[in-house]
Order: structure tokens, then sequence, then C-alpha cells
């Protein structure tokens, strides 16, 4: 009976010890996949970061692409203007000359 008694503590040491091991395995899966959740994060945060560059950097390449539009089109109104300009000054000037031509 001593002997059983004896058996039974023995193997409920053993069980006890397994048990120790199996936490103390499970804490450190636990601890490394928290670990690997935090670098996961970590990407992530990066990721955002870097999508929102390129989004700034983006929106300022769509703004400078439009101001330099603008710029265009105000240089081809001045230029269209100018040439209006020019071409109303030689046709008032024709009309000067031929005018003095009928007079003399």
């Amino acid at each position: 009976m001593e002997e059983q008694r004896a058996a039974i503590e023995a193997q409920k040491q053993q069980h006890l010890t397994a048990l120790q091991e199996l936490k103390k395995e499970s804490d450190q899966e636990h601890q490394r996949l928290e670990q690997e959740k935090a670098k996961v994060e970590v990407v992530r945060q990066e990721m955002m970061m870097a999508q929102r560059e390129m989004l700034r950097e983006k929106r300022d390449y769509e703004a400078a692409k439009a101001k330099a539009a603008l710029e265009k089109r105000g240089w081809e109104d001045a230029r269209r203007s100018v040439t209006a300009e020019r071409e109303q000054y030689e046709r008032d000037r024709l009309k000067a000359d031929k005018e003095r031509r009928y007079w003399e």
C-alpha cells in the first residue's frame, strides 16, 4: 500500500513537472508571438507612412503639373494677345499707308 502511494506520488510529481514544462513552453511561445506581432506592427506602420508619403508626393506632383499648365496657358494667352496686337498694328499701318497714298 505504501509502495502504491509512493508510486502515485511519484507519478503526480512527474505530471506536475510535465505541466510546468508545458506552461514554460507555452509562455515562451506566447512571448515569441508577441514579439512577432510587434515586428509586424512596425512594418505595418512603416508601410502606412510610405503610402502617405507617396500620396503626398503624388498630390505635390499633380499640383505642380496643374500650375505648369496654368502658366503655359497664361504664356499662350499673352503670346496670342501680343500677336493680335501686332496684327492689328499691321492692319492699321497698311490702312494708313493706303489712305496716305490715296491723298498723295
